[in-house]
């Protein structure tokens, strides 16, 4: 049996007053899964992972080319929601069993999102996901959309082949309604939505295809398809097809996708992986793909794009590994001048070169990263951002890690997105822009066998500014310096 319970609370909100008790974000979580068992029960928060995601959230590591060549089943699973992401998770019931090569799960969840009402009514214009409850705005808006949903799974899989069926029903207390944009006319609108989708993989000794088909409550259909043949022991090349309707409404996919959201794309993705030495990795992919209908950055339609990439991954010696990666990304967007409305390609480029070495009590990585951005009317951006992170154990109960960066941008459209040390059950790749340094330091100390405390300083200085973000996010200094503090109990 596994359970957890988390607290948190973000910079500016309030503490133990007007409904934060004792802050903001409270989540919790048993987990049942006796082991020789066939069943597995969760309750409290957890997350869903299923299909191929057009329903539900997927789990994506490494770049296309090693997503699409690795064989994955058809099963929603669930686990214990252990983050401190306060959206995208499921607050309830979830259960499985297997037996014989059959799995069925079900779930159900009700959960209080934070909705912003138009004045005056309780139609809810927008959903928000941040997290942020520090203005009145936010507070208001918080938990005030009741929101229930309910689904099950039946899948049947051998070793080379499985099926499976999944849907679900999601109903709020209140009508979702956002104001009717040029580029979100086809969002989802009302009370009900819900989703059902069958899946399949087929697996030999070379190649493996997989792919579903889902339909929402309208009848509206999302599909893709994916192919993956091991040319030899050292090649691999694979293909997806992807096509979702404009219409289509997933509240919870996350597909391999260009698009915010599954639906209003068509794509055509090549991939290719090839290993000339044990210690050498040579992969890349092509990503050709189109918007039917407007999205937020065209107001027309069928936009095109395309994007690419090749790396090389080495391992030099014992711990020893060097990388450097190239990407292209080109799609049509629209801007204003004068009175126009006038269409242009935006290609970016984006380069990184970086090394890490690892040794028996830490590591350290050193990176650098440049972009190019290059409008078709003939304006450009270029920036670049060289870092260093690292990571030492000073004994069995003490570890630190760290982050050094400092930048040079035009704007944001050259902007570079790092990594850095994050928090326990946290992850974010920040993004940098104009002229400035980073810093972060983080400490971890195991006080007892079951107590961990963990601090996380971090500072960031503009050179070329002299004030941070804007309205009541507004810093009147080049500086902004966080802290952060994290307590681990494990009972």
């Amino acid at each position: 049996m596994l359970y957890g319970l988390t607290f948190e609370k973000d910079a500016g909100e309030p503490v133990a007053v007007r409904g934060f008790y004792p802050y903001d974000y409270i989540s919790g979580y048993v987990l049942l899964r006796p082991r020789g068992k066939k069943w597995r029960v969760v309750m409290g928060d957890y997350d869903l992972q299923g299909g191929y995601g057009l329903l539900y959230g997927r789990q994506v590591y490494g770049n296309k080319a090693q997503a699409l060549s690795k064989v994955s089943g058809n099963v929603t699973t669930f686990r214990a929601h252990t983050s401190t992401q306060e959206s995208g998770f499921f607050r309830g019931l979830a259960a499985s069993y297997c037996s014989k090569g059959w799995q069925m799960m079900a779930f159900v969840s009700y959960r209080k999102l934070d909705g912003r009402s138009q004045a005056g009514t309780d139609t809810v214009r927008t959903i928000l996901t941040t997290g942020l409850h520090r203005t009145l705005s936010e507070i208001n808006s918080r938990r005030t959309l009741g929101c229930l949903t309910s689904g099950a799974q039946v899948v049947y899989s051998k070793k080379q082949w499985g099926i499976g069926l999944d849907g679900y029903v999601a109903h709020f207390n209140s009508v979702v309604w956002p104001k009717v944009q040029i580029y979100n006319r086809h969002y989802f609108r009302g009370r009900t939505a819900g989703n059902v989708a069958a899946n399949y993989y087929v697996s030999q000794r070379r190649w493996n295809c997989q792919g579903d088909i889902a339909f929402d409550a309208n009848g509206h259909i999302a599909t893709q398809h994916s192919l993956s043949w091991n040319v030899g022991t050292k090649l691999n090349i694979g293909a997806q097809y992807r096509q979702f309707s404009p219409r289509f409404v997933s509240l919870y996919g996350k597909a391999i996708q260009q698009n915010t959201r599954v639906a209003n794309e068509q794509d055509l993705l090549a991939t290719v992986r090839y290993l000339p030495q044990k210690k050498l990795e040579l992969s890349g992919y092509l990503d050709v793909f189109r918007f039917p209908c407007p999205t937020f950055n065209s107001r027309f339609d069928n936009a095109k794009g395309v994007e690419g990439m090749l790396q090389s991954l080495a391992q030099i010696g014992a711990g020893w590994q060097l990388m450097a990666r190239y990407q292209i990304r080109s799609k049509q967007q629209t801007y204003n001048y004068k009175s126009l409305v006038l269409k242009e390609y935006v290609m970016r480029h984006k380069i990184r070169l970086s090394s890490l070495f690892k040794a028996t009590r830490g590591d350290v990585a050193v990176q650098l990263d440049a972009a190019y951005t290059a409008k078709q009317r003939g304006t450009s951006s270029k920036g670049i951002m060289a870092s260093c992170r690292g990571s030492y154990k000073a004994c069995k109960r003490v570890t630190a890690k760290a982050f050094m960066g400092i930048f040079f941008t035009d704007d944001t459209d050259s902007q570079l997105y790092v990594y850095e040390p994050q928090l326990l059950y946290t992850s974010s790749f920040n993004g940098y822009a104009y002229h400035g340094m980073r810093g972060v330091l983080l400490c971890s100390w195991q006080v007892l066998k079951s107590v961990t405390l963990l601090v996380r300083a971090s500072s960031i200085h503009y050179f070329n500014k002299s004030s941070i973000s804007s309205r009541l996010d507004l810093i009147s200094s080049s500086w902004k310096n966080d802290l952060a503090l994290q307590l681990r109990w494990i009972l």
